[in-house]
């Protein structure tokens, strides 16, 4: 990953090795961090959660509550 504050789906489903379908259902699920959203129609992940999400393990944020 680039020096980059903000990734779009392609780049976070780029980053975990899944389709990009996998990434709005986890989303959808609480499996991953939410994203930000920007206007009424952008969503992106901030970069620094993502990479503190996937260092902790990749938790359901969700059931186990977790906060970067």
């Amino acid at each position: 990953m680039e020096n980059r504050l903000l990734i779009d789906v392609r780049e976070l489903a780029e980053l975990l090795g899944i389709s990009t379908r996998q990434c709005w259902r986890g989303r959808d699920s609480g499996h991953f961090p939410q994203p930000l959203q920007i206007g009424t129609r952008c969503l992106r992940w901030d970069a620094s959660t993502i990479a503190a999400w996937i260092a902790d393990g990749a938790p359901h944020v969700r059931r186990q509550k977790w906060t970067p």
